[in-house]
């Protein structure tokens, strides 16, 4: 471990860091040959809809609403037939691919002795098929996934469901995530934080920081 750095546990968001996360671009890809729907998209989902999608993306992600439900509120909120929808939910998994850059810094962190943990909003029906394919998540040494707990980020409980189950101080923790909300909250528990714009910024973060050379 790199002796200039006072933390021993950093903590991994996955989508934005570890995974490609481009829900625009997923829903383009999946309704391309439905143009009807492209056009609606293109035009831009209007702050209803956007805040329709932000409840149920949640509910989804505390584990307390089904794909199918899911499908039936996106079907709803772009005018389309429930299979289509359902159809786009169900294929999520097949687009969130690993990022390289995130798993290059990943890697890293690993060869200079830190210990690893996921912190992640994640529905079960996307998560569990991604764990399951990629090696990856064999380098971690544990983690808190928002659908298995009933919690979800930046609300403080899972943050402390993290520090908790694994024993770990705060102030020796490093979280790595997309979202400055995201952050703000861990650092509000106590635990540091960077915030992953580009993957370049952060290697050279954990470089200031001591964490990797």
């Amino acid at each position: 471990m790199q002796e200039s750095s006072q933390y021993k546990n950093i903590i991994f968001d996955l989508g934005g860091v570890l995974i490609d996360w481009r829900p625009k671009d997923f829903l383009k890809a999946i309704f391309v040959d439905r143009p009807e729907v492209l056009k609606k998209l293109s035009s831009g989902l209007t702050s209803d809809v956007k805040h329709e999608f932000e409840k149920i993306g949640q509910h989804a992600n505390r584990g307390t609403m089904t794909v199918d439900q899911f499908g039936h509120v996106i079907a709803q909120a772009l005018d389309i037939d429930v299979h289509h929808a359902t159809h786009y939910v169900e294929n999520i998994p097949n687009f969130l691919l690993p990022l390289q850059s995130g798993l290059d810094i990943l890697h890293k962190v690993k060869q200079a002795g830190h210990k690893t943990y996921i912190l992640s909003n994640f529905p079960r029906e996307w998560f569990d098929p991604i764990e399951e394919q990629y090696d990856f998540f064999k380098l971690f040494d544990g983690g808190v996934i928002s659908y298995r707990v009933g919690q979800i980020k930046p609300e403080p409980e899972i943050y402390h469901t993290l520090l908790n189950r694994y024993e770990l101080a705060a102030h020796e923790c490093l979280f790595i995530d997309d979202l400055p909300q995201n952050i703000d909250a861990g650092i509000a528990c106590g635990i540091h934080g960077i915030v992953c714009s580009d993957h370049t910024h952060v290697h050279a973060e954990l470089v200031r920081l001591g964490v990797i050379e």
